[in-house]
């Protein structure tokens, strides 16, 4: 359960580039996200039973312990400089890449939050990142991207924070993964003895800097890039200090390094055969080298070279019967494992890793190709588009598990709107979405422009 509260204040500062900035435009941007998460005051029930666990990291971001991390206080703020040909981003920033939705294979240069991973937006679920990112168009259709990222941070869970070597948030929070809350559990004396986690985020420093370039172009109506990412590993690494969990006594929790390349593409028919026409098709694939999954039953952390794709389908529905169309859009998905890995103390089920819903058994591992596919469908009704309702649904070939989220959406004014929605989860218990059953919800939103 959450109830957050938030306030979102945009800043924009535009100067005279003629009398102040030498004829280059500049803009300077502040976001402020305040916000103040009533459920953990409501001690009886639900998330405020572990407040005592939970407040600290997740209550608020008023207090002094997310403002410069995960859910920071002043999300965004950086300058844009504009001279001819150029774009210059200086700051905390969110930068986006992919051309997928509600699945990510491209889009990563800014972590992600997992508080709450039912929610699609990315002021949200993005962790904004300090950042130099620089373009030059280089053609009428060309452009070359570089970013510079000075700092790692590591995608934020439930159950990640530490005190005193060891994990204390539990399993206590609704969307903390299965696996979390088991490594949480074995770590604080689940076998009979603890095991203490040595942190270690690497300093900001050019030498643990992430690097990324992209060219983007278009040739025959297709628009496509080409990425490259020298980075971290998306989560912090446990790495057990014998080599071996089932004879560890503490654990390095710390990324590696990996390097990322991919692209991705979209095309719209155009000229064609009434079915087609219009309909969009786009793509991504990314080839990770030098990450790390957990493979085995005992589930010691090997090197692991992976190749993704994403495939996606965009159409209005109706357009020639429908005054307002239906506009829909399928996505299939895949991670597989390339490289062949060798793991003689892995236990039983090697050549298996464990998923986010991995609990200890077989039922919650991945083979080496892992896929899903999703849909998602939205309407508005009525003059003026006041209503809209949408449906997401997700589907994982190899767990056989789901994620439902129908809403529907009413715009009161033009300064206020208000939706309703449910998150339905099924699978079995130790599925990445069936782990969620528990959490299955309902929700509400309100958000009013203040001026």
């Amino acid at each position: 359960m959450r109830q957050r509260n938030e306030l979102r204040l945009d800043l924009h500062y535009s100067p005279d580039p003629d009398k102040y900035t030498l004829g280059i435009p500049l803009e300077f941007n502040l976001r402020v996200r305040p916000f103040y998460d009533t459920a953990y005051d409501m001690t009886g029930w639900g998330q405020g039973q572990y407040r005592k666990y939970l407040v600290p990291d997740w209550n608020s971001n008023l207090n002094g312990s997310m403002d410069d991390q995960y859910d920071p206080l002043l999300r965004e703020y950086y300058v844009d400089i504009r001279p001819k040909n150029l774009f210059i981003r200086v700051g905390r920033q969110i930068i986006s890449w992919g051309k997928s939705d509600g699945v990510y294979m491209l889009d990563i240069l800014n972590p992600f939050n997992l508080s709450n991973p039912t929610n699609f937006d990315e002021q949200y679920n993005k962790i904004p990142i300090w950042a130099v990112n620089a373009n030059y168009q280089v053609s009428s259709t060309g452009t070359i991207q570089f970013v510079y990222e000075p700092k790692y941070l590591p995608y934020y869970y439930p159950g990640l924070p530490l005190k005193g070597g060891l994990p204390y948030q539990g399993q206590y929070q609704d969307f903390t993964p299965n696996v979390v809350g088991f490594f949480n559990a074995e770590e604080n004396g689940l076998f009979g003895f603890k095991i203490p986690v040595d942190y270690h985020q690497p300093s900001i420093a050019p030498s643990n800097g992430i690097y990324a370039a992209r060219w983007s172009d278009e040739a025959y109506n297709i628009h496509y890039t080409l990425n490259y990412v020298y980075g971290w590993t998306a989560y912090m690494i446990q790495f057990p200090n014998t080599g071996n969990f089932t004879t560890a006594t503490s654990v390095l929790e710390q990324p590696r390094r990996v390097h990322i390349a991919g692209g991705s593409f979209d095309y719209e028919f155009q000229g064609v055969p009434a079915p087609l026409e219009g309909t969009v098709i786009r793509g991504e694939t990314a080839i990770t080298v030098g990450d790390r999954y957990y493979e085995g039953i005992v589930g010691n952390p090997v090197n692991t070279d992976h190749w993704g794709l994403l495939l996606g389908l965009d159409k209005y529905i109706g357009s020639g019967q429908l005054e307002r169309p239906i506009f829909a859009s399928w996505q299939y998905w895949h991670d597989e494992v390339v490289n062949k890995i060798h793991c003689p103390t892995c236990g039983a089920d090697q050549h298996q890793f464990e998923a986010i819903g991995f609990e200890g058994s077989k039922s919650g591992m991945r083979s080496a190709y892992y896929s899903l596919l999703t849909m998602y469908l939205d309407k508005t009704w009525l003059s003026g588009d006041y209503i809209d309702t949408s449906f997401f649904s997700l589907y994982e070939l190899q767990f056989k598990d789901w994620w439902l989220q129908p809403q529907i959406a009413y715009t009161i004014n033009d300064k206020t709107k208000i939706a309703l929605g449910f998150n339905i989860f099924a699978g079995s218990k130790q599925t990445p979405y069936g782990q969620y059953t528990n959490a299955t919800d309902v929700y509400f939103t309100l958000s009013r422009v203040l001026l």
